[in-house]
Formats: C-alpha cells, structure tokens, sequence
C-alpha cells in the first residue's frame, strides 16, 4: 500500500516555486534557493511461498528513491510488528533506522498465522543529507500476497480398516501443509456432532492421542488437521473397524521373578532383593499397555505405571508368589503368577563346569581343551553344565564329570555349588542365556558364591552397568584387542605364564584395577597393552570371589591354563 498519491503535485509546485526565485533573483546576486528533500517509493515485496524453519519466511521488499535537485545518496528504513514490537536479526534491532545504500533488503519474519503483519518504512537522503520528509510505508502480510492452501491428514498409526480392536485405541494422526504449519488435529465419531481437539507437534506435524470408551461394534472414525492459519481440511481422513472386549495384552516375564526360580539370601543376611524384568504388548490391536505388581498379597499391587521392571525388596527364605497385571487401554487385563524361592547358599557339592562355548563352531579345539582338563585342572570335585547342550560326539573326560543339565542353570541346581567356572564366548547364543541368568549370578555372588569366568568378550558378559558391573567393578579399556602373540604372563606367584595359540584373536582387556579389593593375576606380553590386564580376582569383604581370565578360553596353551585354574580354584577359592 502506497501512502504518498499526492506527493507528485506537491514536488512539481515545489519545482516551480524555485525556477520563479532562481530568476527574479540571479541578476541581484542574492543568495541561492534552499535545497530539496528526495522523495521515496515502494515498488513491490515478496514473501517466499514455505518457510525456511518452522514459520520463518523470507521476505524481501523492493524500492526507489528520487532526488529534484541533486542525487539520491542512500536510505534509511525499519520495520516493525503489527502489535508495535521489534524485530531482530540476531542482535540487530530492525525496528531502529537501517542505513543501506540498495534499493532491496532481505528480511527473515516470522508469521505464524495468516494476518500477521509488519510496518515498512523507508526514507531516501540525498547529497546534502537531507531526508525525505514524509517516508514511504507499506504494510507488510502473507495474508496480502498468497492464499492460505488448507493442510492434508494421514492416519500415521491406528487399525486399519476392517480391523478389530478394543474399546481403547491408539493413534498418531499426521496434518501436512505446504504453506505452514499444523497447529492440532481434531477427531469424532463419524455420527457425533462435535470435535475434539488435539495438539500437534509443530516440527512433524504428528498427534498422538488415545481415544477411550469407543462402543462396541462397527466404529468410523473422522480426523482433520487444522493449520496455523486456521485452514482446516476439508476432506478428514476416517477408518472404520470393529471393537471387541475379548482382546486382552500379551505379558511375560523376562528375568528375576521367572516360573520356578530359586535365588539365595545374601551372605550373613536374612532377606533378599530381587531384580525383575517384564515385557507386555497390546500394539498388535493398537493399543498402549500399563502394569503393576503385587508380591504375596494381591492387596498390596502398586499403581500403574508403564514401566517394564522394579525390584522385589526385603524376599525372605521361602517361597514367595509374584503377581503382575497389564492392562490396556481399554482396561483389559492379563495377569501372571510365578512362585519364587529363596533360601541360603547351599554349597555341598564343590566345582560345577559351564560350558558355554559353541560345539558346533570349535569343537576341535574344544576337544583339546577339556582333554587337557583346562577349566579345572586337577579338581576332583566337578560337575559338568553345558548351557548349549553336549553334541553327539565330545571328549571322553566329560563323561568322568557329572553332567547335569543344559540351557539355563536353575538357581535350586546352582545352589549345591560353592564354585561355578563360566567358560564362555558370546558367539551363538551364550550370551543370551547369561543375560537371561545375571540376577541368579549376581544372587549367588552375593551370597557368597564364586565364579571364574574365561572369555573374549568379559565387557559383554560384566557389562558397564548393572548389578553385575557394580559387584566386581571391572573396567575394560580395551575391546576387541588381538593380544597374540605372547598371551598373558604370571603377576603371582603359583601362576605360569599361558601362551596364546597363533590363531588366537578378538579380546577385550581389563583396565588396571584401583580397588584394594582387586589383585592382577595375569599382565600382558604385548607391550602394546600396558595399561591393560590379562587377568584379577575381586575379593569382596562380604559375597564370594570373582575371577576373569580374558581371551578364547580354547585357544591357550592348554596345559598352563589348567595349571593356573587349578592354582586359582585351590588357593582363592578353597576348592
């Protein structure tokens, strides 16, 4: 908008006026005629069709400038908001006079909505620094040169048409606008009258919302996205489906509280605390799941919450039943009962040997190791575990042992030993059934167990966090490290040196231990790994003893690695 139509006929009488003095007055040398302001126009502006991030827009406004007797030097120009605040760019306040001497400027302005505007003033100067008296304006708005084009909706998650679902139902709703922004999503019953609204995030254009208490039956549901311009789409989306009440949350248990488990009171304790994992899902009727938990009394459940863990305190010798319910949303609930047992560290059967070393991979050199009786050396007191199960055809000298069992051990079994030597790998599936087994590991170290474990991978199996990690305090500095040649070398005495094999590879390396409660059993021979360690034992002042040896257990020079188990299960763990 052009606010200087007169402007014209003022300057042209102006001009007048001076040539009538320059004349009457040149002859008598009188002094000359005062100089004239410049006048200043607005040509056009334009405002880019998307934004450049979220509802910034750029904006450049065009001008010109005239000047009756003399040059146009530069102009002076601002702008401000339509509710009188400033704008800035960075630390530049744009609403105090620019100077600039183009005849254009680039402004990034936020409109947030259709009417949103901007004051526009310019000024020119001319030669003699004078301004132009009466500045061009315009007011400056999306809403004046582009049309608001409504926003589009998808349904983003949610049944599908002709689905079956519960009376609670979950959704993300997604608004598109190609010229803004969506500001929230309404929805209803295809048969009700009115709308609800829902917020949406102004980044994705996502609304995540439930709604409740449908009717059982055939449903139709609407949905529409409103734009920040208050544009709203004319043709909502919609989804027809079938509730039912016969749809209720999947739900297990994945550790701790499992069917038939046995955990063991803490060394000098009375009662013990027990970590429990769960895991629920009702998405595959699109719904959301809560849970909560009850021990022995379903009097004392707690609230619902959505989260899938907590840990059972103050477990007393006995059986304990635990009680956990899912519900979702449209109040549906499952419910499992476990019964748990707790009771003291038996220990009366010495020694029991796990293998969790695939056969299928390294039988041959599985084969040598346990001939060689690596793992125990002379121990006369070993039973036999093999978390993947014995092959049809293994080394005779396991048939001397005891085997008792495969896959993962049961807290009852586990019980009679006061000693477990963990030979693992994490290849195939060990690794898994450990996780599935660290709170009976952790319960048995506690109360007064002791492990030896031999891997490659000790970061994956201790973990940088967790009970486990927070019971031994192993760091690892070194992951994945080839330590050939030269294997580990004896920092005590008793203990020989144990040379790796040439095909020896892939380990991960203790940090120097700073815990008083921690000895180095085994440095290095590769001088590239001077801060790191091939061997400790953790001595607890309360709990049993923790000793890792790293590398492939099956690729040591087999007769001083049971050497040095044999020393380790005699002289720090009594066996």
């Amino acid at each position: 908008m052009q606010l200087k139509s007169l402007k014209s006929f003022k300057i042209i009488g102006l001009v007048l006026f001076a040539l009538l003095l320059a004349v009457g007055c040149a002859k008598d040398g009188e002094k000359p005629q005062a100089n004239l302001p410049p006048d200043t126009r607005i040509s056009s502006y334009q405002i880019s069709y998307f934004p450049t991030s979220e509802d910034n827009y750029s904006t450049t406004i065009y001008w010109s400038g005239s000047d009756p007797d003399g040059y146009v030097r530069g102009y002076r120009w601002r702008i401000i908001g339509d509710n009188g605040d400033s704008v800035f760019d960075g630390s530049t306040n744009l609403s105090t006079w620019q100077v600039t001497a183009e005849q254009s400027v680039t402004i990034l302005l936020s409109i947030p909505y259709i009417q949103k505007n901007y004051f526009f003033e310019i000024a020119a100067f001319d030669d003699k620094d004078a301004v132009d008296p009466e500045p061009a304006t315009d007011i400056i708005g999306k809403e004046r040169v582009m049309f608001n084009y409504p926003p589009n909706t998808g349904i983003s998650s949610g049944p599908e048409n002709g689905g079956i679902t519960s009376t609670g139902v979950h959704f993300v709703i997604q608004g598109f606008d190609i010229d803004g922004t969506t500001d929230y999503v309404e929805y209803k019953i295809d048969t009700a009258s009115t709308w609800t609204e829902v917020a949406a995030d102004p980044s994705s254009g996502n609304a995540t919302f439930d709604v409740l208490n449908l009717p059982l039956g055939a449903n139709t549901l609407l949905f529409r996205a409103v734009d920040n311009s208050g544009g709203i789409d004319p043709t909502p989306a919609s989804v027809s489906f079938v509730v039912v009440d016969t749809l209720r949350p999947y739900l297990i248990v994945n550790s701790g509280a499992l069917p038939g488990a046995f955990y063991f009171l803490p060394q000098g304790g009375s009662t013990t605390d027990l970590a429990t994992t769960w895991n629920g899902d009702a998405s595959f009727y699109n719904s959301t799941t809560m849970y909560r938990y009850a021990v022995d009394d379903t009097a004392t459940f707690t609230a619902w919450d959505t989260l899938t863990g907590a840990t059972l305190t103050g477990l007393t010798a006995g059986a304990h039943t635990f009680y956990l319910q899912a519900k979702d949303l449209g109040g549906n609930i499952t419910e499992i009962e476990t019964e748990v047992g707790i009771g003291p560290l038996v220990g009366d059967r010495g020694i029991l040997l796990v293998n969790g070393v695939d056969w299928g991979t390294y039988a041959g050199e599985m084969d040598a190791m346990y001939s060689a009786h690596a793992g125990w050396g002379t121990r006369t007191n070993v039973d036999y575990w093999d978390l993947f199960g014995l092959p049809s055809s293994y080394p005779a000298v396991l048939d001397s042992l005891g085997y008792k069992g495969d896959g993962a051990i049961s807290g009852d079994t586990l019980g009679h030993y006061s000693t477990m030597v963990m030979l693992l790998n994490n290849y195939n599936g060990d690794l898994a059934i450990f996780d599935g087994m660290r709170p009976l590991i952790v319960s048995y170290l506690k109360a007064g167990g002791n492990i030896v474990m031999g891997t490659r991978f000790g970061e994956s199996f201790i973990g940088t966090s967790g009970d486990l990690y927070d019971y031994t305090g192993i760091d690892f500095n070194r992951v994945g490290v080839n330590i050939h040649p030269g294997g580990l070398v004896a920092a005590v005495t008793g203990l020989v040196d144990q040379p790796t094999t040439a095909s020896h590879s892939y380990t991960d390396l203790p940090a120097i231990p700073t815990n008083p409660n921690t000895t180095v059993l085994f440095t290095l021979a590769n001088a590239n790994f001077a801060n790191s360690v091939g061997g400790l034992i953790v001595e607890p002042a309360v709990g049993g003893k923790f000793a890792f040896i790293a590398g492939r257990c099956y690729r040591f020079n087999n007769a001083a690695m049971a050497a040095n188990y044999d020393y380790i299960l005699q002289h720090y763990m009594g066996e």
